[in-house]
């Protein structure tokens, strides 16, 4: 069936495609490192102009590499996948996620504005909790699977106010 000339989506080009897949994780979906790169200067440069605080979070997540290895890759990446997802539903529309690698996730909290920051940024951290209190079921045959995750967090202005200073920061208050 031929649908009408204005119906037709819109195809992207070759290099449009090379370009999202450049900057998008392939296990998980979510932008990776380099869009990352691309987002954060521009996201610090808003929250400059608007006045507002942001944070940036690494989260690691707990004893990955054990599970990774006892479990199979397979899984592991089960794991990594649901826990994308879950961190996505948790998050809200006004906060970026990003896969850096293996267990490794950046998370920027945007436009914490506001008398109480401190409690906003609580409510926001609790809601990512919630990604991880629940366990993983993998499949009907295997056990739940319980995983725990660790943040480091930086705010901007506060703790800095570059893109690599943040995330030095955030990195160095995850260990």
């Amino acid at each position: 069936m031929n649908l009408p000339e204005h119906c037709n989506s819109v195809t992207p080009s070759p290099q449009e495609d090379e370009a999202r897949l450049a900057r998008t994780d392939p296990l998980t979906g979510l932008p990776n490192r380099l869009a990352l790169e691309e987002y954060l200067p521009l996201a610090l440069e808003q929250a400059m102009q608007r006045q507002q605080v942001m944070a940036v979070g690494i989260i690691d997540m707990d004893d990955f590499k054990s599970l990774n290895d006892s479990l199979g890759r397979d899984k592991g990446d089960a794991v990594l996948t649901e826990l994308t997802l879950r961190l996505k539903s948790n998050l809200g529309e006004e906060n970026f996620l990003a896969r850096l690698e293996g267990d490794e996730f950046v998370v920027i909290f945007n436009a914490l504005v506001g008398d109480d920051v401190p409690n906003e940024l609580k409510n926001r951290l609790e809601r990512l909790h919630c990604a991880v209190e629940s366990p993983f079921m993998l499949s009907e045959s295997d056990e739940p699977l319980t995983i725990g995750m660790t943040m480091g967090l930086a705010l901007y202005p506060e703790d800095g106010r570059r893109p690599r200073e943040l995330l030095r920061k955030a990195d160095a208050a995850l260990y």
